[in-house]
């Protein structure tokens, strides 16, 4: 019974850990958009870049964050799903042995 809580609490605490981290990647989301259009806006202030050039770089900075994210998220979702399992797990095992009780 013991060991049942132990395995339920550090699987809540992991889930735990990964909301925070979900609310973390919300700011490096912002991060992973905002720097390279930074960086973009700075050259194109010292170069003076032609239109289609600026607006092909635009398109590919930002096309290249959004897979970033993408796969960022994936990686998350992954995780949360096995931790996910496992609670569901631990909860069919003790719903089951209280009932043998």
């Amino acid at each position: 019974m013991e060991s049942e809580k132990k395995v339920m609490q550090k699987a809540k605490q992991e889930r735990d850990r990964l909301h925070t981290r979900a609310f973390l990647m919300m700011l490096e989301v912002a991060l992973i958009i905002a720097v390279p259009a930074g960086i973009i806006v700075i050259i194109h202030k010292t170069i003076e870049l032609q239109k289609p050039v600026l607006y092909t770089l635009f398109g590919v900075a930002f096309i290249l964050s959004w897979v970033i994210i993408i796969l960022r998220v994936k990686k998350l979702e992954s995780r949360l799903k096995d931790l996910d399992k496992k609670v569901e797990m631990e909860k069919d095992v003790s719903h089951s042995e209280r009932a043998k009780r």
